[in-house]
């Protein structure tokens, strides 16, 4: 069980990274036109955390029941547990 908890509670800290990452480049987006080579790496941080986001949420579902739904868990139970920022 604790090593379960402990991938999710992993992932959770490179979704996080992933998303101040991404969020660096959206600041920068306010200040100035993007170049191609900036937009471009704005859209491949989207997409790496969209991706980690998905892997978060099965590994916190496999973690905290030991199993993960083929859909994986929703938004909702997400936010129950404090894992998103109401912000």
């Amino acid at each position: 069980m604790e090593e379960r908890q402990a991938k999710w509670l992993e992932r959770l800290s490179i979704f996080k990274n992933a998303i101040a990452r991404m969020a660096e480049v959206v600041e920068l987006s306010k200040q100035r036109t993007l170049n191609q080579f900036e937009r471009d790496s704005l859209v491949k941080r989207f997409e790496f955390s969209y991706e980690m986001a998905w892997k978060l949420m099965m590994s916190f579902e496999k973690g905290e029941y030991g199993t993960a739904r083929q859909n994986g868990a929703n938004c909702t139970e997400i936010s129950m547990y404090g894992l998103t920022d109401k912000s």
